[in-house]
């Protein structure tokens, strides 16, 4: 069997499934062909980028303007400008620089060694931390703190994970029936 797959059209906004991955992916709804294709981006970029697949700003690589839409979007390089929105995951490596309201995503992933702090509340599916993170979350799936993680701030969810040898300093509302 196919593996199926949950696609965001970026166009319309609808999701749907797709098995396997097909040559030509059109979007159920607006019927238009959907790029599947992953991309690495090295250099500086100005143009707007758009994908069902995931995209990886490279370290060393700066987005300065225009927009990057995937399904997973890796930061390693700088956001000075444009944004980035990620469908599902959006991951910040330790070499990453952003302005936080430049990003989003449903999911998000601090990797080891990067060190974040976000102003305001912030939403999100789920939050995995094996770098440090400083944020007032509400999180309506898991929260994960790995082996070396650190999350200091408040946090409002229904699941928390604490790994041994993962930090937590925080104000904590963990409630299965949490609906924030």
């Amino acid at each position: 069997m196919p593996t199926k797959n949950e696609i965001h059209c970026y166009e319309c906004g609808y999701i749907f499934q797709s098995a396997g991955k097909p040559q030509t992916l059109r979007c159920h709804k607006c019927k238009n062909v959907l790029d599947q294709a992953d991309y690495t981006i090295d250099a500086e970029c100005t143009d707007s980028l758009r994908t069902t697949g995931n995209i990886k700003l490279a370290a060393g690589a700066v987005l300065k303007a225009g927009s990057l839409v995937g399904r997973d979007i890796v930061i390693a390089g700088r956001v000075e400008g444009g944004t980035v929105k990620a469908q599902r995951r959006i991951e910040i490596q330790a070499s990453a620089v952003f302005d936080q309201d430049l990003l989003s995503g449903q999911d998000l992933t601090i990797g080891p060694g990067a060190v974040c702090r976000f102003r305001g509340k912030r939403l999100f599916r789920s939050v995995e931390i094996a770098g440090e993170l400083d944020a007032h979350l509400a999180v309506s799936g898991s929260i994960a703190v790995k082996a070396g993680g650190h999350l200091k701030g408040r946090i409002e969810g229904a699941h928390l994970t604490v790994e041994e040898g993962g930090g937590l300093t925080a104000e904590l509302e963990i409630s299965p029936a949490s609906s924030k």
